[in-house]
């Protein structure tokens, strides 16, 4: 993909993104009116149910609106990133990518963070609703999940690789997925004392391979 049509696209996927976002803004003032409109009966436990079923999608409505505008963010910095490193700014452009990186974590610890508070949500209603709690499982799993991507961020570097640049790999919506392009697993680099032992450990099987092999043949 040429520049001009990269730059187009980002345009493109920032108007989708505000016109999303205009939407989901939306559908949150209705659940919030819906919310003030619940009348309280002598059922406290429907009441309470109604009310938390509606603040469990005001909390969707709410966290779809900030995902949304991260990623904005991110394909913003990009953008930026990509028309200064074309003009040769390279210490604007470097400064973009950096932010890019920043966007892109702040996406990750959003991600985790926003299903938490939906698990946690919903663990309120099955409660009210006296059902079998069934998001404690799933709130664990997500804890040990956010802390092995934070290791990534803390013991990788990241990689903007030039070959896809100007595909559109880098504006995925999906934060894993991105995550997982830019912060590879960095090769580790054999020293030569390393190489030498392990060349030592080669030779020493080798002749006791050799002396198995003239033991055998003196047996027979």
């Amino acid at each position: 993909m040429k520049y001009e049509e990269i730059i187009e696209k980002i345009d493109e996927v920032l108007k989708s993104i505000d016109e999303i976002i205009k939407n989901e803004k939306q559908k949150k003032e209705a659940y919030l009116d819906n919310q003030k409109n619940i009348e309280k009966t002598d059922n406290i436990k429907k009441y309470q149910y109604e009310l938390e079923r509606e603040n469990y999608r005001i909390i969707k409505a709410n966290n779809k609106i900030v995902k949304y505008e991260l990623f904005k963010k991110r394909c913003s910095s990009y953008k930026k990133y990509l028309i200064n490193k074309d003009q040769n700014n390279l210490f604007e452009a470097k400064k973009y990518e950096y932010e890019f990186i920043k966007s892109l974590q702040d996406e990750n610890i959003f991600y985790f963070d926003s299903i938490e508070t939906e698990l946690k949500q919903k663990t309120l209603i099955e409660k009210i609703c006296d059902k079998e709690i069934t998001s404690l499982e799933k709130l664990k799993a997500l804890d040990n999940d956010r802390q092995k991507k934070y290791n990534i961020f803390l013991k990788r570097d990241f990689t903007l690789e030039e070959n896809k640049i100007y595909s559109l790999e880098y504006l995925n919506f999906d934060v894993n997925e991105v995550t997982n392009l830019i912060y590879k697993p960095t090769s580790k680099k054999t020293t030569k004392k390393e190489e030498a032992k392990s060349q030592k450990e080669t030779n020493k099987k080798k002749t006791e391979e050799e002396k198995e092999t003239r033991s055998r043949r003196k047996a027979a």
